[in-house]
């Protein structure tokens, strides 16, 4: 594998000052930002038969470079608020197509099966039909029956070997006669349950001018890039020449990089990361909008 050792042997395209844009910058570019960032870490450069010549033009072309004037406009941004359907960005009730998709896949899990009979059958019975036979369920579908759906439906897609992944929307009940300050705290228990759980990962936190300020200052765009360009190109950068480029006015040695800089580049650059980002950006965006 090929070493950089030197600041002049990393690509012609880095330069520390075209990231000055994120000096000011706010969550709608930092989102658009790290968006590309993540886009460029998960593409599969081996298989793309692009040669070093090539990857280094793809790089020198970003649109990265020019996120000050282009972000916003992505449409992984979808975190609206639709106050008609009762849509508050992250937070809203279910659409009718989103219960009916519910229902297909309820509907594909055979222990489900039973239940979707015992209810169709209740049904019929409450509004005065006549049924073959009286609604029965077993004490094992009563029990199925408990189970949340998103448990069911992951349990179900993992036993079928199903590559789908599950969504991160979760469909809860809440009993509109209780005061909201029971509500507010039964909700708060139902979250910290429901982050326990290894695939509920999200952001900590919203995050301030003072974190931006931070991932200005550390260099984390910058870093991030090159980093992604290495491992598309094949290349090993020494955490020495990374410290030379990426603060030449501080004195960062290359211990400082390894052991710090780099880890917490790393944990930043994520999909939580983007989404809190992605959903702060949205609401900057209303709070910009002119009153009506």
């Amino acid at each position: 594998m090929e070493k950089i050792k030197h600041v002049g042997n990393l690509p012609q395209w880095f330069n520390i000052s075209k990231f000055q844009f994120l000096r000011n910058a706010d969550a709608v570019v930092w989102a658009d930002v790290l968006g590309t960032l993540l886009s460029l870490r998960e593409f599969n450069w081996s298989a793309s038969g692009y040669d070093k010549a090539a990857i280094n033009e793809i790089f020198a072309e970003l649109e990265i470079f020019d996120a000050a004037d282009t972000a916003w406009d992505r449409p992984w941004l979808s975190y609206t608020t639709d106050p008609d359907n009762f849509r508050f960005r992250s937070v809203g009730a279910l659409s009718v197509s989103v219960v009916a998709y519910m229902a297909l896949e309820l509907e594909q899990i055979p222990e489900a099966k039973p239940i979707i009979e015992y209810r169709r059958l209740a049904l019929d019975v409450a509004n005065g039909k006549r049924v073959r036979r009286k609604p029965r369920m077993s004490i094992e579908s009563v029990e199925y029956g408990k189970r949340p759906f998103f448990m069911a439906l992951r349990e179900a897609m993992k036993k079928n070997g199903d590559p789908k992944q599950l969504t991160t929307s979760r469909a809860i009940w809440v009993d509109m006669d209780l005061p909201d300050a029971i509500l507010i705290e039964d909700f708060k228990a139902w979250l910290a349950a429901s982050r326990r759980l290894d695939f509920h990962r999200a952001a900590t936190k919203a995050f301030t001018r003072h974190d931006f300020a931070k991932w200005y200052d550390d260099a984390y765009v910058p870093l991030a890039l090159v980093l992604s360009w290495a491992r598309a190109t094949g290349v090993d950068i020494t955490n020495g020449v990374l410290a030379d480029a990426l603060y030449p006015t501080r004195r960062i040695d290359s211990d400082k990089m390894r052991r710090t800089i780099r880890p917490a580049c790393e944990e930043w650059l994520c999909n939580e990361t983007r989404l809190a980002l992605a959903a702060q950006a949205a609401k900057e965006d209303e709070q910009n909008l002119p009153t009506k």
